[in-house]
């Protein structure tokens, strides 16, 4: 009799466990899947997310059109995303290779664009790429900062790309190959580069607003090889005498020192 009891319990239990949902006896949501296969985020015990974003723990990752995590590049839409190793978004500088990237915040790449990031001012290409020790016309584009707004017209103004330190700006007598330039506040080339040597008279249209303006700007002179003339008074031109700063800007262009006779002087 008492074995009959144990028997009917043990049956009994049995038939009650048949009817426990699954779920119930093991977790089917979350993260399943391991480093060899491949991780899927479970959203129930058949459902996985697929070609989609997910949060998790503060962190975003993406799943592919299989539901399984990405690492690495991917595109969603137009958009390029950095996954890293973990399969958490990226954000901020990221470097690949020899290049570098900024993802924003919400993890896009910037790509054909202009940024300023920690007070400088940097260009990054179609593949998202930070531009570098390379010109960059920006021709007649338009970028903006979160302070100004800042055009360029009339055939572009040329830009260039000097290395991790982003876009030149403010800087003077930069040498670049054999010749030295000279670039505002806002990085637009003062004796701009466009594969030709420039000489004479050469007039910077562009004011600190960023503005281009005609009737605004400095006066340059740079002789028969491209080398601008500085820090010197009395520089015969046409018989006219000159007075250069130390950066070039001619300080009485429109009123010189007439001469009687055009004299050769040896800068």
């Amino acid at each position: 009799m008492f074995f009959r009891k144990v028997l009917a319990t043990v049956m009994t239990a049995g038939l009650m466990l048949s009817f426990v949902p699954s779920t119930a006896l093991a977790a089917t949501t979350g993260w399943q899947g391991d480093s060899a296969s491949g991780w899927r985020y479970y959203t129930s015990e058949s459902e996985y997310i697929k070609n989609d974003w997910k949060s998790v723990g503060g962190k975003w990752y993406y799943f592919d059109a299989s539901g399984y995590m990405v690492t690495g590049w991917v595109k969603v839409g137009s958009q390029w995303y950095y996954m890293d190793k973990n399969g958490a978004m990226k954000t901020g500088w990221l470097k690949d290779g020899t290049a570098w990237y900024y993802l924003k915040s919400n993890g896009a790449a910037l790509q054909n664009a202009w940024e300023f990031i920690g007070g400088k001012l940097y260009h990054f290409n179609s593949s998202g790429a930070m531009e570098t020790n390379k010109w960059i016309d920006c021709g007649e584009s338009t970028w903006s900062t979160d302070a100004k707004n800042y055009t360029a017209k009339d055939g572009g103004v040329w830009y260039f790309a000097g290395g991790e330190n982003g876009i030149l700006m403010n800087v003077t007598d930069y040498l670049i190959g054999d010749r030295f330039y000279d670039f505002d506040e806002n990085g637009a080339c003062l004796n701009p580069y466009d594969g030709k040597t420039v000489t004479g008279w050469y007039k910077d249209s562009y004011h600190k607003s960023g503005r281009y303006d005609e009737k605004g700007g400095n006066w340059y002179y740079f002789d028969a090889d491209g080398n601008k003339i500085c820090d010197v008074s009395d520089y015969i031109i046409d018989g006219k005498g000159y007075n250069f700063d130390t950066h070039g800007i001619c300080k009485n262009y429109r009123n010189p020192c007439i001469h009687d006779n055009e004299l050769d002087i040896d800068n």
